[in-house]
Formats: structure tokens, C-alpha cells, sequence
């Protein structure tokens, strides 16, 4: 999983309540999202460093359902630690639109004439994005599906227990940020 926090989140952080700029009276500010797809399945290990090219490899479709899984605990995460005041975090799945994403997934040519335009793919970010921020402040560390519902996170991620397995996600994360430095 690609770890943005390092290059993005001094930015986010510092954007967030910026007095010149007079960002702060209206909360964090929205301008970044991330979003991806298939964001629960069932069968994801927890984030020990794996998966790794080599005797750690995985499919292709555990791989991504990893790093998609990977974005609701890190949601919370950040809705834990930083708060609604400094960052709202909402993962998010945009829809099944059709593009080229998964063109290298051969089998899911069959399933172009069920899935959404790449323009209603869109509203899910777009709703998100333009909420009124006490609204927004609300959907801090959740998992948001089409179109605009919030779905709960699995028992895993809920508790304690969600909130070890996202700091250690957090901590996988830091480490492996560390090689490209």
C-alpha cells in the first residue's frame, strides 16, 4: 500500500488551520480525497507487512482487496488521532463506474453494461466533499458507499480491537514509507 501520509499529511495539517488563508473558520479543508473500491472483503489478513513481492505474494484480487480494506481503518485512524477540527477522513468507495481501471482484469468485461457512468462514480466524492462541515464532521472515520449511505464497519474494525489493528496498519505503513526516504 502506497503511504501518502508521508509526503501529504505535514501539508493537510498545516492547510487545516491556516489563519492567512482563512481555512479555519470553515473547518478542514476538503480539497484531498482519496477514494477506491472494494473496500470490505471478508478474507483480509491483518497488516503484517505482507503482501510483499516474493514468498509473501498474493492474487491480484487479495492484494487490492487488501489495500482497499486498508482504507477504512486508516480512515479511522486519522479520525482518531487528528480529530474533525484538523482533518475530516472518510473512506469511500465511488461506485463500480466503467473505466480502464481494471482493464488488465479480463474477466470484468462482462460486467460493463452493469456498472455506473464514470459521472455517477463521481457523486459519491462529490457529496462527500460539499457537505456543509458540520455534516462532514459527522462521516469523520467512516466507510461512505453509493450512493451517499454510510455502511458500518465490520465487528473487527469496531472497539479496541478495530482501533489496535489501525494503528498497526498505521505503524506498517510508517515503516515501509522509511525505504523510500
Amino acid at each position: 500500500m502506497l503511504d501518502v501520509r508521508r509526503p501529504l499529511l505535514p501539508i493537510l495539517l498545516r492547510e487545516s488551520d491556516h489563519p492567512l488563508l482563512g481555512w479555519a473558520q470553515f473547518g478542514p479543508d476538503r480539497r484531498y480525497q482519496l477514494s477506491f473500491r472494494r473496500a470490505t472483503p471478508d478474507d483480509v489478513a491483518n497488516p503484517d507487512g505482507s503482501p510483499k513481492r516474493g514468498k509473501n505474494e498474493l492474487d491480484r484480487w487479495t492484494e487490492y482487496g487488501q489495500a482497499k480494506w486498508a482504507t477504512i481503518p486508516m480512515a479511522k485512524y486519522f479520525a482518531n488521532t487528528y480529530g474533525p477540527k484538523q482533518m475530516i477522513a472518510v473512506s469511500m468507495h465511488p461506485a463500480s463506474a466503467a473505466t480502464n481501471l481494471s482493464a488488465h482484469i479480463g474477466f470484468l468485461g462482462w460486467a460493463a453494461p452493469i456498472l455506473f457512468s464514470p459521472s455517477q462514480g463521481a457523486l459519491n466524492q462529490l457529496w462527500a466533499g460539499t457537505l456543509p462541515i458540520a455534516q462532514a464532521r459527522e462521516l469523520n472515520g467512516k466507510y461512505v458507499v453509493p450512493f451517499s449511505h454510510v455502511l458500518d464497519s465490520r465487528g473487527d474494525l469496531l472497539g479496541e480491537e478495530g482501533q489496535e489493528k489501525a494503528r498497526k496498519l498505521s505503524e506498517w505503513c510508517d515503516e515501509q514509507g522509511k525505504k523510500f526516504e
